[in-house]
């Protein structure tokens, strides 16, 4: 997922924005984690309703990368060399940390096969999961597919970066997005099927779009405007989840864009504007987990899965609550355990190989 500059102290950085990081990756952390409980344990102790809402922290997410690239990026607009800057650091974000955890699973995967990609039968496509490529499978570490789908953002992105200038890049958005709302519509019509053109003509891509709206607007609401903007954004959560109540995942999925992707753009507006306009910041922890959150992202299913696994052999009709507190507990400390000794050492490294001159894109 995409990250802020590191230097605190700038205009790219958004303290609520790296809240709602770690915020977007707890979410997707309580929906593993509901359905290694129904998998493994004897109840619950996340709430159904969480079980279902955790998904939206994948939407969230996608909103936040919108706006992060188009907030750190867009001084570039029509430079060729910056849009090869911007994928080279996207590139170097992404894979490294990626490819570690996919070769740990596939480690897993050359050992036992069955305890990896039940969903998929047990199968993987090796070269489409570490090259992020759309397969009709899964890939080995299963939140790839999210990755997928922010490469080929990027990937558009920076095409626009290199041809358009700054001044036509919000029309080239909008164009974009009706080409993406066509193309949807096209091929669900024609009940058509294949991996790239799914991920190319998915409503997710809508929210992408979204998030790099809110970059470019944020600006323009004043301190009075924004007061409207936090109460649309609390009436549309709360229509959304009166909606969704009682229905199956499935049923929510489907219109996963509508559901989620359009309350995750308010919420990050809203964001925005409370830090921008009133000074309001997100508690520190909040900001922390938004810092580790693609390290406990990438890590989490294989930690809550062990947990899940090891306790319900140790405690076959144990008391379940230890069981999730232990998975939730082990997966944020292994997580931070990724970022601090893994991930920035790996993003350090990097910088240090790749990067031989100073740009604005050198720490995102």
């Amino acid at each position: 997922m995409t990250s802020f500059p590191s230097t605190k102290n700038n205009e790219f950085h958004f303290c609520n924005i790296q809240a709602l990081r770690g915020l977007a990756v707890m979410l997707v952390l309580a929906f593993h984690v509901y359905a290694i409980e129904t998998k493994y344990f004897s109840g619950h102790i996340i709430p159904d309703a969480l079980g279902v809402i955790g998904t939206s922290g994948v939407d969230l997410f996608f909103v936040i990368s919108g706006f992060v690239i188009v907030s750190i990026s867009r001084d570039g607009c029509g430079n060729p060399a910056s849009a090869l800057e911007f994928m080279k650091h996207r590139v170097l974000r992404i894979y490294p940390l990626y490819w570690i955890y996919s070769l740990i699973v596939l480690s897993i995967m050359l050992i036992s096969p069955r305890l990896v990609n039940a969903s998929s039968g047990h199968r993987a496509d090796i070269l489409a999961s570490l090259t992020l490529f759309p397969s009709v499978t899964l890939p080995l570490l299963l939140q790839g597919w999210t990755l997928t789908y922010e490469m080929f953002f990027y990937l558009v992105f920076a095409a626009l970066l290199a041809f358009s200038s700054r001044r036509f890049l919000g029309a080239l958005l909008a164009v974009w997005a009706v080409v993406t709302f066509a193309l949807a519509c096209w091929v669900r019509s024609e009940a058509m099927s294949h991996p790239a053109l799914d991920v190319v003509s998915s409503p997710l891509v809508l929210e992408f779009i979204a998030g790099c709206a809110s970059a470019m607007i944020w600006q323009r609401i004043s301190r009075r405007a924004s007061m409207p903007v936090f109460a649309v954004t609390v009436a549309s959560i709360v229509v959304v989840a009166l909606m969704i109540e009682g229905s199956s995942l499935d049923a929510i999925i489907q219109w996963r864009a509508a559901y989620f992707g359009v309350p995750s753009f308010l919420v990050v507006l809203s964001a925005i504007l409370a830090e921008r306009r009133f000074g309001f910041i997100a508690p520190a922890s909040m900001q922390v987990l938004g810092d580790m959150s693609y390290s406990l992202y990438l890590s989490h299913i294989l930690v809550i899965s062990a947990v899940g696994r090891m306790w319900s052999w140790a405690f076959p009709a144990g008391p379940f609550f230890w069981g999730t507190l232990g998975a939730v507990a082990a997966a944020i400390a292994l997580g931070w355990v990724s970022f601090r000794f893994v991930e920035t050492p790996l993003l350090l490294a990097s910088k240090r190989v790749f990067d031989k001159r100073p740009s604005m894109l050198k720490s995102t």
